[in-house]
């Protein structure tokens, strides 16, 4: 590098060095300022972004309030979040800070092992400790400090010493007998004692206000009543269309209520409010926001400030017929009566238990140890019995029958068979009648390629083919259980693969089930042995199943087995349900990942002729919840799981549904809740109801598009195609084999797809689904943004599309750790190229970003080099991630580099930049500096760790490659000497030396502050000083500012003081005259939006 180029590089880094400097000056606040309609323009744009990381949209809108004293002003924003159920709708909170226990591993133990989240607008951090009770976040950018103190508060400090306390009042704890769930935020104070305070009032209201009168002391005054205080925002509650319940705290975390009105008050006159309008999904019933309403101070005045558009359509399904790719086992059905009058064609009953007893007769069944199936009758009686088989090939299977007093008859796929014991069989599905006539004490025994039973309870039918996602690719697969082999076809989005076998050895007592047993996201088997009761677990190693491993002996020796999610985990618990009389014994086996441990047994008495029961997540709270059906009068009996179930707690009912029906459970309209439901062949419809914590269930219908309307037909649901919406598996039990693929058309319901502001500018998104996203294979499916058109009210249209690689999931963490790389393409067709870390502490941050222009050309690539400090040797998880190299090159059109780099060091305690070296332009090949032009700057910081002020500089230099100062600053805190330790943080000096050849240039500021940390003078190098004159009731007005030569505007505020303006015209507090020294009068006409 030439010396000129050197020199010209020195100084202008030396000017923005000083003018970044002197940014750190406190001025005078020209006034107070009043909240502002919605952005329009640019700043539109600025309230939403995508993260090209994640792909997420990540969309903040602040509600506009006036500026608080000392710059303590409350932080309100409606944060957008898909699928949350928020305070205001699906998909949107208002988050104004809390602390809870996490439920993201199971349910809390009320212990201090557990997780504790700490939320504030618009930042999230899990808590680790780092002694008895004190918590640093695990990712500590931000240098916060939590101490959960004995009275059960939480105090929470950022580096400026401000206090965030909570959980101070009963009203701010969620608890119970067990303990604290959550600590919601209720005061903050900074260290000039100016306060928040937010009260959660008996109705469901919520008061912020701040400001606190000046005469008043925050630590003696009333802090409940409004007119203690400037302002005051009122968050008014409404009742919720559609109310839901969290129980995985371990009782009802209830949300009934919604956000309809927040009212901005000035000395309790109106200064703005925002109403909330909702709209319902028709395809969910959830609660949509359609828009927000502007309110002026007259409140009268209204214009609406932002307007939301939602997906609103109905699932809808496309019908894809496949041959089936994997066998399935089958279910017997049975019917009994008199010799000779069992009629074929009438309904049968599904073998779940060692003996039927139907129209007065007796039939026992079991399956001995050598693997017969004995079937006899002690009267006279017909018995028969009917079922599907599956061959993969056409073939004739011989049946060796044992007949003591009995005549058999079979019957395949609707035609009698002349001889019993041969069976001539079609490949694929084939239907199978056996009719049994006894005469007196009889019995009959077959062969073990006869199907088993099943315990699940269904009816007669297939067995269901294993619909579960095996390879963890966020799409549910296919497996069946044939011959002794569990094969798999994998989905390929809209169709599947060929069949593989992952199995083999599966003996012929043993029942398939699929389920996730190690919580890593993809579905393992679970082996029942009907024969000796032991349980066992493959688990899935994404192409294969691993060996069987016995997790409990003899557990399914007498009862049923299900498979169930009791505690929340997200791990495959067993159930072993026993019936005893119209009773039913629920004997619970908790898998704690090192093993299985019994959680427990309950005896639920749901009433005569229940069936088995099922165990579907009805409220959607994570948490399996038990369900017993009465088929004959289409009654169901339930209890939700409050952790576990109980005796002494009355089952709730639902009569007269589906009566006569086989019943299914499965999320038909996606709200995240398990529905009950039926098929009715008659309108080709699943009609299905859908719990209310109200205690009602709301009434739906899904219709689809089989025209086999007459035909059996077996439905198994799963999202098989990765868009998170519930797709349709429909086995239709006929000869040829052939299958329905039902999949949704809808995806993820009720996303976010356009919003618009007053202006008339909007902007829409499209969405694409992980599964689909290149070399992504992860266990979960989630839309991710790959288009946004911002539209201004001028009809100008800018498009910008993006497009990721490479997701990453984190099993243990149970988090998406970000794609490895992301492309934003801009409305011209040029575009960045993003490359991004994937671990826990690094996650999202860029490490390689390059330029290119529409032709594909490179014309800039940055490098960052991050690493991770680790400031306290007793809590090893906590990190600071830091960046400590980075490096830009810059490519021209011939193609010649040129390229620059920076280092940086930090200090390990707190991640404080310590020192910058500017090696200017380098080696455009290896990067070695080549130059004389490198700068390096060094911060000493003025700390006060007992007060937690953190990262106040109290002195900078700049010096060459030679150690020659060209530049210093020192600070000066709270009156005190740079480098003295600072009592509020409030800079008071200000001292630059700027160098230049040999002259040595110094200039001083100074600035002096009122109690509440706002400046009152600030004096100049040449010592002229400017001042302001605060408002004695509030000191926060400034009602007067004097220049240097001692001349004095005056400024009138509306309301305050001996204002001529009544707050019904115009906005209390805001500024609408101004008297010169000249005495000259200036006013402004502000309209109810103080415009």
């Amino acid at each position: 590098m030439s010396s000129t180029i050197a020199t010209r590089k020195i100084l202008s880094i030396v000017l923005s060095f000083l003018i970044c400097c002197s940014s750190t000056s406190r001025g005078l606040a020209a006034s107070t300022s009043l909240p502002s309609g919605f952005p329009s323009g640019e700043s539109f744009r600025n309230t939403f972004s995508v993260d090209s990381s994640s792909g997420a949209l990540r969309m903040s809108i602040p509600v506009p309030l006036p500026r608080g004293r000392g710059g303590l002003t409350p932080q309100i924003s409606l944060e957008h979040t898909p699928s949350i159920e928020g305070l205001l709708a699906t998909g949107w909170d208002l988050q104004l800070g809390k602390i809870e226990r996490s439920t993201k591993f199971g349910p809390p133990s009320y212990t201090n092992d557990d997780l504790f989240i700490l939320h504030l607008p618009g930042e999230t951090h899990e808590l680790v400790p780092i002694s008895e009770n004190e918590y640093r976040p695990r990712i500590d950018g931000r240098l916060l400090k939590a101490v959960h103190a004995p009275d059960n508060s939480w105090t929470v400090i950022d580096p400026s010493g401000t206090q965030y306390r909570f959980g101070i009042t009963d009203a701010g704890r969620a608890k119970n007998a067990t303990g604290t769930f959550s600590w919601k935020m209720e005061r903050v104070r900074d260290v000039h004692g100016n306060i928040i305070v937010i009260e959660n009032l008996s109705g469901g209201d919520i008061d912020v206000r701040y400001v606190l009168k000046a005469g008043l002391d925050p630590d003696t005054a009333d802090l409940q009543e409004p007119l203690n205080f400037a302002y005051q925002a009122r968050l008014r509650m409404g009742e919720r269309p559609d109310p839901s319940s969290d129980h995985r705290p371990g009782f009802p975390v209830e949300r009934k209520s919604c956000l309809k009105r927040i009212e901005i008050l000035g000395q309790g006159h109106l200064i703005r409010a925002y109403a909330f309008a909702y709209t319902t999904s028709p395809r969910t019933g959830r609660s949509l926001l359609k828009k927000i309403d502007e309110v002026g101070a007259d409140g009268a005045a209204s214009r609406t400030w932002l307007s939301f558009e939602h997906d609103d359509e109905k699932g809808t399904f496309s019908a894809i017929p496949l041959t089936r790719p994997v066998p399935d086992g089958s279910l017997w059905g049975f019917r009994i009566g008199e010799k000779g009058e069992v009629p074929i064609d009438q309904p049968l009953l599904a073998m779940t238990s060692s003996s039927w007893t139907q129209n007065g007769k007796t039939v026992f069944w079991r399956l001995w140890p050598s693997r017969i199936f004995e079937v006899r009758g002690t009267s006279s009686a017909s018995c028969l019995l009917s079922s599907y088989l599956f061959v993969d090939t056409a073939r004739e299977i011989p049946v060796p029958l044992q007949l003591s007093n009995a005549q058999a008859e079979v019957f395949i796929n609707g035609k009698k068979i002349a001889d019993p014991q041969r069976w001539p069989l079609s490949q694929g599905q084939n239907s199978v009648a056996f009719l049994i006539q006894g005469t007196g004490s009889w019995k009959v025994e077959m062969g073990d390629f006869i199907p088993r039973t099943n315990s699940i309870g269904y009816s007669l039918g297939v067995m269901p083919i294993l619909v579960a996602d095996f390879n963890g690719d966020g799409r549910a697969d296919l497996g069946g259980q044939y011959e002794g082999r569990i094969q798999v076809s994998l989905s390929r989005g809209q169709s599947f693969e060929e069949a593989s076998t992952w199995a083999q050895g599966i003996a012929a007592s043993q029942q398939v089930f699929p389920g996730d047993i190690n919580s890593d996201g993809l579905a393992d088997i679970v082996l029942v042995d009907n024969l000796s009761g032991d349980i066992s677990v493959m688990v899935s190693k994404v192409a294969s199943f691993g060996q069987p491993q016995t997790i409990l002996n003899a557990m399914a020796r007498t009862g049923n087995v299900s498979l169930a999610d009791i505690n929340g985990d997200g791990r495959s618990d067993l159930l072993n349900v026993r019936k005893e009389g119209d009773a039913f014994i629920l004997r619970i086996f908790l898998n704690r990942a090192a093993g299985f441990r019994e959680g427990g047994s309950v005896r639920l008495e749901p009433g005569t002729g229940f069936q088995s029961p099922s165990f579907p997540d009805l409220n959607g709270d994570g948490l399996s919840d038990v369900v017993f059906f009465k088929k004959e009068s289409g009654t169901l009996s339930y209890q939700l799981n409050l952790l576990g179930f109980s005796a002494s707690r009355a089952l709730e009912k639902l009569e007269g549904f589906a009566a006569g029906k086989d019943i299914l459970f499965t999320d038909l309209n996606d709200d995240g809740r398990t529905d009950i439901a039926y098929f009715e062949k008659e309108s080709g419809a699943f009609q299905y109801r859908s719990w209310d914590p109200r205690g009602i269930f709301r009434e739906g219908t899904v219709a689809i598009p089989l025209l086999m309307a007459a035909e059996k037909k077996f439905f198994q649901f799963a999202d098989m195609n990765g868009d998170g919406a519930t797709d349709i598996y429909a086995s239709i039990l006929s000869t040829d084999g052939k299958d329905t693929v039902l999949y949704s058309r809808s995806g993820v319901p009720d996303l976010l797809r356009a919003l618009k502001n007053l202006s008339g500018g909007e902007v829409r998104f499209r969405y694409k689904y992980t599964p689909d996203i290149a070399e992504t294979k992860m266990p979960v499916s989630f839309p991710v943004v790959v288009e946004e058109t911002l539209s201004t009210a001028q009809g100008d249209r800018y498009v910008t599309s993006y497009d990721y690689k490479k997701g990453l999931w984190d099993p243990l963490e149970r988090s998406f750790l970000g794609f490895a790389e992301s492309r934003a393409v801009g409305p011209l067709g040029n575009y960045d190229l993003f490359k991004y870390h994937q671990d826990f502490h690094r996650k999202g941050r860029v490490f390689y970003q390059g330029t290119f222009d529409a032709s594909n050309r490179l014309g800039k690539e940055s490098l960052m080099i991050w690493d991770v400090l680790r400031p306290l040797q007793n809590a090893l998880s906590v990190g600071i991630p830091v960046v400590s190299r980075e490096e830009t090159t810059l490519i021209d059109e011939d193609g010649a580099r040129s390229r620059t780099r920076r280092e940086f060091s930090y200090d390990p305690l707190t991640g404080l930049l310590l020192e910058e070296r500017d090696l200017g332009e380098v080696d455009p090949q290896n990067g070695e500096d080549t130059g004389d032009d490198l700068l390096v700057k060094t911060t000493e910081y003025a700390n006060n760790p007992l007060k937690w002020l953190l990262g106040l500089p109290a002195h900078e230099s700049l010096k060459d490659q030679n150690g020659r100062t060209l530049a210093e600053v020192w600070f000066g805190y709270d009156g005190g000497t740079p480098g003295e330790t600072p009592d509020k943080g409030l800079l008071t000096s200000q001292e630059v030396l700027n160098v230049t050849g040999e002259v040595h240039e110094t200039v001083r500021e100074e600035m002096a502050y009122d109690i509440f940390g706002q400046p009152v003078s600030a004096q100049d190098a040449v010592g002229e000083k400017d001042r302001v004159t605060r408002d004695p009731v509030f000191g926060l007005f400034p009602i007067f500012r004097t220049n240097a030569l001692g001349h004095e505007t005056k400024i009138d505020h509306v309301g305050v003081g001996s204002s001529s303006i009544s707050p019904q015209e115009a906005p209390w507090g805001a500024p609408f005259r101004t008297t010169d020294p000249r005495g000259t009068v200036r006013q402004t006409i502000l309209d109810p939006f103080g415009r």
